[in-house]
């Protein structure tokens, strides 16, 4: 089943090898996953971002939309498959680790 994202969700853009072992390379060179990943899109891997809209595709893939993106960005589609969760440390301080010790 594909990662499902929601609005406010914090994503980082899978890195270029990750993606091309996945879904392989196609021959103009561009990783063929829902929405295509191009070279061109390459300096994006690693970036973070915080998802604004999503759209839900009938394959369980989504479209995604960052609040936080800059222009050259919104140049390109971007999809679930193309991004992985940020997950966020919770808040634990030295103090509470003590009351389970």
């Amino acid at each position: 089943m594909a990662t499902t994202f929601a609005v406010g969700d914090r994503v980082r853009i899978r890195d270029w090898d990750d993606m091309a072992s996945e879904f392989g390379v196609d021959e103009d060179g561009e990783i063929p996953c829902k929405y295509i990943f191009a070279p061109a899109m390459r300096d994006f891997c690693g970036q973070e971002y915080t998802i604004s809209t999503t759209r839900n595709n009938p394959d369980g893939t989504q479209k995604l939309y960052f609040e936080d993106a800059e222009d050259d960005e919104d140049d390109f589609v971007w999809s679930s498959d193309m991004c992985e969760h940020i997950l966020s440390s919770p808040n634990v301080s030295v103090e509470s680790i003590e009351d389970f010790v």
